[in-house]
């Protein structure tokens, strides 16, 4: 396995605890339950994309270097690893906002919708604007300028819309069952955190 040592037991933790709270999910019978195993299986998973992004650049003092491999870890993760934005949502909205929940409404299909932010129209291009609670209550409108134009890490969505056990995926335009999503990328991350570690002992070739 081509994970640097000191990075490989935190990995394995992270990706076990993950595995087990999605196997638990399997066993429980209560809708309920089954989303607490869920969103508990989340976190481990986010948790060990983060730990693998950041370990490059650890021993690095100057932040933007730091930065540099992170981005670059997530540019190479961006092909191999599905469903990054939708782990991300998950884990930001839950953590950050409202706790998510999933329910079996069953033919009734009911939609719910998890919101960070409240999204505002903007006068000028490349400007977005949001709407959030100032320290008294009040809600603020804030309006920021477009981005630098340099690769940045991908940012979690706003919003997230959940049908029954299911999530909007907006890149397939479909609703995709969480477990699925949760399943294929934990999978495909532990495939990829040792090929990309292993690229990076390859000298590379002129």
């Amino acid at each position: 396995m081509s994970v640097p040592y000191p990075l490989r037991e935190p990995l394995k933790e992270h990706l076990d605890r993950a595995k087990f709270f999605l196997h638990l999910e399997s066993r429980a019978t209560s809708p309920e339950h089954k989303s607490y195993f869920i969103i508990a299986g989340v976190y481990p998973l986010q948790a060990a994309f983060e730990l693998a992004r950041g370990w490059q650049g650890r021993a690095e003092n100057d932040p933007e270097k730091r930065k540099e491999y992170a981005i670059r870890f997530e540019e190479e993760a961006e092909k191999r690893i599905p469903y990054m934005l939708e782990v991300r949502t998950l884990r930001n909205i839950d953590f950050h906002h409202d706790p998510v929940c999933f329910r079996d409404a069953g033919g009734a299909g009911i939609t719910m919708q998890w919101k960070g932010r409240v999204r505002l129209t903007v006068s000028q291009p490349g400007q977005s604007a949001m709407m959030t609670p100032g320290q008294s209550g009040e809600m603020q409108i804030t309006r920021v300028s477009g981005k630098s134009g340099k690769r940045e890490i991908l940012a979690p969505k706003d919003d997230l819309n959940i049908t029954n056990f299911s999530v909007f995926v907006d890149a397939d335009g479909a609703w995709i069952d969480v477990r699925i999503i949760l399943n294929q990328f934990g999978e495909a991350l532990e495939k990829f955190v040792p090929d990309y570690f292993a690229n990076l002992e390859r000298p590379s070739s002129e």
